[in-house]
């Protein structure tokens, strides 16, 4: 009884979160899903995802999402903290490979 109760409390800490950052009203698609590494608990680290190559430019943005999701907690408890991924997702809007015709009015 006493490694489950454990073993549940160990689960309740691995919290899951999701951030989104909404760029445009049109919906996008999901173009690049990736997990960043974290060490440590993150503390004091940072990683940088260029969504703006991602899309092929700043106006094909449409959503960038950031989520600690359930199997990532587990990851970090597992590992006790010393590896901690978070997942990343960038929608981009779904016309952004298409190259305008010029002179087609």
């Amino acid at each position: 009884m006493k490694k489950v109760l454990i073993a549940l409390s160990l689960l309740a800490l691995t919290a899951c979160s999701k951030q989104s950052y909404i760029m445009s009203s049109k919906k996008g698609e999901l173009t690049h899903e990736y997990n960043n590494s974290f060490f440590l608990g993150g503390i004091g680290q940072t990683e940088d995802n260029d969504a703006v190559k991602m899309c092929a430019g700043q106006q094909n943005i449409t959503m960038v999402e950031t989520q600690r999701t359930f199997g990532n907690g587990l990851v970090s408890v597992v590992t006790l903290g010393i590896y901690t991924p978070m997942k990343v997702r960038v929608y981009c809007k779904k016309d952004r490979f298409r190259t305008p015709v010029r002179g087609a009015y």
